[in-house]
């Protein structure tokens, strides 16, 4: 096989294992969406996405890696968003938090993958979870870019308003995000009456 030939086959396979992982990644989350952590193992994970059990650990060493793994792919969309948000449309801050809330909704098992991997995971090393928080700063920073443009009071500590935004809507989708007896358009207008309130707060607090 001459270099050229080799290159392209190489690149195939490449791609053939992306698309495999990102299937795998999209078989943990639904099976995760519908099931807690300690109920979930790597069998159903692998029916679900139309493999055998031992493939899935060609791409993953355990299931503490592939809900990571899930967890960071969440992540990266939402970096995504808030780029685009932040820094080419100017959103205001409830349009940012309302786009949380969407997001998280439609993928409220991400907000769960990542508070098992912070509080339940079990790694052998401190790196995975340095992952976790490296990906977390990336938000941050987006966050204070947004405060710094629309309160002055960020000016003293913005990184502080950017952690109370982001734990404010944490806690607004804990509470609120899942009530049996309400439904989902329900859920969201009542979390979004929240962040309009949230957003007002913050500018009366630049007014005054």
């Amino acid at each position: 096989m001459d270099g050229k030939k080799k290159n392209t086959f190489g690149k195939l396979k490449d791609r053939e294992r992306m698309v495999r992982k990102e299937m795998i990644l999209d078989a943990a989350e639904k099976v995760f969406a519908n099931k807690p952590f300690s109920k979930v193992n790597m069998r159903e994970i692998a029916k679900e996405a139309g493999i055998s059990p031992g493939s899935i650990y060609t791409y993953f060493q355990d299931q503490e890696t592939l809900f990571l793994d899930a967890a960071f792919r969440g992540n990266e969309d939402l970096v995504k968003i808030f780029t685009r948000l932040i820094r080419e449309e100017d959103a205001s801050i409830e349009e940012v938090a309302n786009a949380y809330i969407d997001y998280i909704m439609d993928h409220y098992e991400y907000m769960r993958m990542v508070q098992h991997c912070i509080f339940f995971g079990k790694f052998a090393s401190q790196e995975p979870l340095g992952r976790v928080f490296s990906s977390e700063q990336v938000l941050m920073s987006l966050f204070d870019e947004l405060f710094m443009r629309h309160t002055d009071y960020a000016k003293k500590d913005v990184r502080l308003l950017s952690h109370l935004f982001f734990a404010s809507l944490n806690g607004i989708l804990f509470n609120y995000g899942r009530f049996p007896s309400k439904s989902r358009a329900q859920l969201l207008g009542h979390m979004k009456k929240l962040t309009k309130l949230f957003g007002r707060l913050f500018e009366e607090r630049q007014r005054n």
